[in-house]
């Protein structure tokens, strides 16, 4: 009954309230409308075949900005879970190897096939070139050379 009166009393109300929750539904939702049921796997070795415990494996979203990480288990294997229907931007990194990535179509509703990679070891200036701290210091040792 007290909806009833308050429809009466206010008609504009009801309408302004419905209006005022569509508009904030896409806020509270964030950067979620890339985010689904879709998974991807696969595993990350080295270039002589082993297995690369502890690289970081990131997906993201050509168009949006969701982002999801995770990592390598013992067996250089990796899940992630969680991504929608897209085309996403798969990344595998570890410190001393370079960087391997690609792009590939996820879907929600069917298998994704695996996704490997394999990671060249860098080796001489191209290790130092990738490790920003060592070259900090290089950069720190020249300034106090001078």
């Amino acid at each position: 009954m007290l909806c009833r009166h308050l429809r009466r009393a206010c008609p504009a109300s009801t309408l302004i309230v419905v209006i005022l929750v569509a508009a904030l539904v896409p806020l509270a939702q964030g950067g979620q409308e890339s985010l689904g049921r879709g998974r991807i796997s696969g595993w990350v070795v080295d270039s002589a075949g082993n297995f690369v415990e502890g690289a970081h494996v990131t997906v993201q979203i050509l168009k949006g900005d969701a982002k999801l990480e995770g990592t390598t288990d013992k067996k250089g294997n990796f899940a992630i879970i969680g991504m929608g229907t897209g085309t996403w931007r798969i990344t595998a990194a570890k410190p001393g190897y370079a960087d391997a990535s690609i792009e590939m179509g996820v879907a929600q509703l069917k298998a994704n096939p695996p996704v490997n990679f394999k990671l060249q070891k860098l080796t001489g200036v191209q290790e130092l070139r990738a490790d920003k701290s060592g070259l900090a210091a290089i950069d720190k040792g020249n300034q106090l050379a001078q």
